[in-house]
């Protein structure tokens, strides 16, 4: 069964990050999304299972404990393992300062996974209850959000100075 919370946001008065949409899903097994092209970031975070992401001509496999990011006007589509579906959150965003934030966290088209940490994905989960709670443009979600990109920006360039490196293709 599909476990599924989903909300999403229309209008902001911010312009420099909005936050679009934020959910949960627990996947059936070999549930898939795609191929796509969407009109906003979007991120997901894994926290439980296995699936797989394909951007361009590269496919990644992933589990637990990764994320992975799409750019606007990019087609890709994702799709849950058969025998130990994934479940992730997930983040759609917009806003004028997300180019340069996404960058400086070692996010872009050639390099769209990233390992996350415990703070990160709470920075999430507090965005995402924060949402719930308060709407989408109150401010202190928004608080709660650039909180989060300062994770996301901590933990991408944490993972950069790093060896191994970031997880490869299976292209």
């Amino acid at each position: 069964m599909v476990k599924d919370l989903f909300r999403s946001s229309v209008y902001s008065p911010f312009h420099d990050i909005q936050l679009i949409q934020i959910g949960h899903q627990d996947c059936i097994p070999g549930h898939y999304s795609g191929p796509y092209i969407r009109n906003f970031y979007l991120l997901h975070f894994i926290t439980k299972g296995y699936g797989q992401f394909s951007i361009a001509d590269r496919e990644y496999a992933l589990q637990t404990g990764d994320s992975f990011f799409i750019s606007p006007g990019l087609s890709t589509s994702y799709r849950a393992d058969d025998a130990a579906p994934w479940g992730y959150i997930w983040i759609g965003l917009k806003g004028i300062i997300l180019p340069q934030l996404l960058d400086e966290a070692g996010l872009s088209q050639k390099s769209p996974v990233l390992s996350y940490s415990a703070a990160l994905l709470q920075a999430l989960r507090q965005v995402e209850l924060c949402a719930e709670q308060d709407g989408f443009d109150s401010l202190r979600t928004l608080g709660q959000l650039y909180l989060f990109l300062h994770e996301l920006v901590k933990c991408g360039s944490t993972q950069a100075d790093s060896t191994p490196p970031r997880k490869k293709c299976l292209c």
